[in-house]
């Protein structure tokens, strides 16, 4: 057998990827190969080893060799060895930036360790796409309201092919929307963008903001809905990584809560001036709230007054005595409105030749229960 310390040179015959870009997600390839010079057996190399150093966003799973082994960042080919050998790296990426890899050729008997090292550079080019959501935090079932998310380029590339994917609880439903920018399918629920260019200004001074858009839904919280807290949810993509995924995909959370704002309004539609006496009784589980007023309502005038924060079974009792506050007898005719977030309802009281200057009252009793999908029932 040829002595094996003779004189070879080990070297990297060819280091290569198959793609020099990449995005967040896709799997590369890496193929090393190694060759000796002379490449016959009376050349051999001994404790030939090929160190792998690979940036942690290239995720190494998977190592396959048609010699020696592979064994934690190491490639062990070995005393006598002589050849071409070849080591390819199945690889993930989960970062952005510039990836490497290098690599390094050992061998105690290696004439030359010029040629030892080789490296390969795989560009994930990013884009920082940052958005916000904005929403009432507190809502009451019935209520309609606003969610309004607006997103940003703040990165130093094109985010072409952008995408928003939005995840509504099942409390809500939808109503409309509208969009500077690209269009919203509320079957799908994604917001197509399309590209936000990157701020390509040069001025260091000016912020890094590039081309935005905004899209708001308009929803409605069920009727129906229980108390508790829910989520809307946003997942962004784009052609490009993301450098943050969770700053260009918000979730807002929604309370809702388990008692609606009721108001009560009295509206006069005629020309005819009134004085309103009203004496409210409002039985909300284990609570009894009174209360009086004593206004005057002119032509085409209306008063508002909150009954409060009711929960879903609560009793209300209106005892309204109304007069003609004018001279002369008038038809009276006053407008009785119930309201919540999510229901209204509405007696409206006619009474002729009423006497003037508050002689004769009209005496009304209405009573009305708020039930579980917070709707006005007159009772």
């Amino acid at each position: 057998m040829a002595d094996s310390a003779s004189a070879a040179d080990g070297y990297f015959y060819e280091v290569n990827q198959n793609q020099t870009t990449a995005k967040v997600g896709d799997h590369v390839q890496i193929e090393v190969v190694v060759d000796t010079i002379p490449s016959d057996q009376g050349y051999s190399l001994d404790n030939v080893t090929v160190q792998a150093y690979i940036t942690p966003r290239l995720k190494v799973e998977n190592v396959s060799t048609t010699y020696g082994t592979y064994e934690n960042g190491t490639w062990y080919l070995g005393d006598g060895y002589y050849g071409t050998a070849t080591a390819t790296f199945y690889c993930l990426v989960n970062g952005t930036g510039t990836l490497t890899g290098q690599f390094y050729l050992r061998a105690n008997n290696d004439e030359n360790w010029d040629n030892n090292y080789a490296r390969i550079d795989i560009d994930v080019p990013f884009t920082d796409l940052k958005a916000t959501a904005r929403a009432p935090t507190r809502l009451s079932p019935g209520q309609t309201f606003n969610y309004t998310v607006t997103i940003v380029n703040m990165g130093v590339e094109n985010a072409t092919n952008t995408q928003m994917q939005i995840n509504l609880p099942s409390t809500v439903e939808y109503q409309s929307y509208t969009a500077d920018k690209g269009t919203f399918d509320p079957q799908t629920g994604i917001w197509t963008i399309g590209t936000l260019a990157y701020d390509n200004d040069d001025n260091e001074n000016d912020d890094p903001l590039g081309e935005n858009a905004t899209l708001t839904l308009t929803l409605k919280v069920k009727p129906d809905a229980a108390a508790g807290q829910y989520n809307i949810t946003t997942l962004t993509t784009c052609d490009l990584s993301l450098l943050s995924v969770f700053q260009a995909s918000p979730t807002r959370a929604l309370t809702v809560l388990d008692t609606n704002r009721v108001q009560l309004l009295i509206s006069n539609p005629t020309g005819v001036r009134q004085r309103h006496v009203i004496y409210l009784t409002i039985i909300d589980g284990s609570t009894t709230i009174k209360r009086s007023y004593n206004f005057y309502l002119g032509a085409g005038g209306t008063r508002t007054i909150t009954l409060g924060n009711l929960h879903r079974g609560a009793q209300i009792k209106i005892t309204q005595y109304t007069y003609n506050a004018e001279r002369t007898s008038k038809t009276i005719q006053y407008k009785q409105k119930i309201t919540s977030n999510a229901h209204q309802n509405e007696k409206i009281t006619t009474v002729q030749n009423v006497r003037g200057r508050q002689r004769q009252a009209i005496k009304r009793i209405t009573r009305a229960t708020i039930n579980n999908q917070f709707q006005i029932i007159y009772t």
